[in-house]
């Protein structure tokens, strides 16, 4: 990697763990007057690298991983929405308290399970499945009847 690479790929580093760190405009300006220079452009890799670090160190520790089946609720509720939607049941966009929760009643009712939260991991997979298919289903059909008006 070229001495251009490195240093291009150190300020694009030094701006992804600005936003990281929740570290605004005001904030950038101080860091880097306090090493002469207007941008980030003007500091030498070694400027940069010490500030990375120090800005690393900085950043949030970062929560547990999540769980396999957290990821998985989440699709399933995604699927559904979407689902939903398509069938003019929800708004297309900006999902509230009450649809989210429209969504999960109508999850567990397909997995027949007492709640959300009771679906396997399975059953989850299984749904996102499904409701992607209808959902798909309604689109394709849509889109037949809108071209053959």
């Amino acid at each position: 990697m070229t001495q251009e690479q490195t240093h291009r790929q150190a300020v694009r580093r030094f701006h992804i763990l600005l936003m990281q760190c929740g570290i605004n405009d005001n904030g950038k300006e101080g860091i880097l007057s306090a090493y002469g220079v207007e941008s980030s452009k003007d500091l030498d890799i070694a400027q940069l690298n010490e500030i990375n670090n120090r800005l690393q160190q900085e950043l949030p520790q970062k929560e547990q991983p999540k769980a396999p089946i957290d990821a998985e609720r989440r699709r399933c509720k995604v699927a559904v929405g979407k689902y939903l939607a398509a069938k003019g049941s929800i708004k297309a966009e900006g999902w509230g308290l009450i649809e989210w929760q429209k969504i999960m009643r109508v999850a567990a009712r397909a997995a027949k399970a007492d709640g959300f939260f009771q679906i396997p991991l399975s059953r989850l997979r299984a749904l996102t499945f499904e409701f992607n298919k209808q959902r798909k289903a309604i689109e394709d059909t849509r889109e037949y009847i809108a071209s053959n008006q």
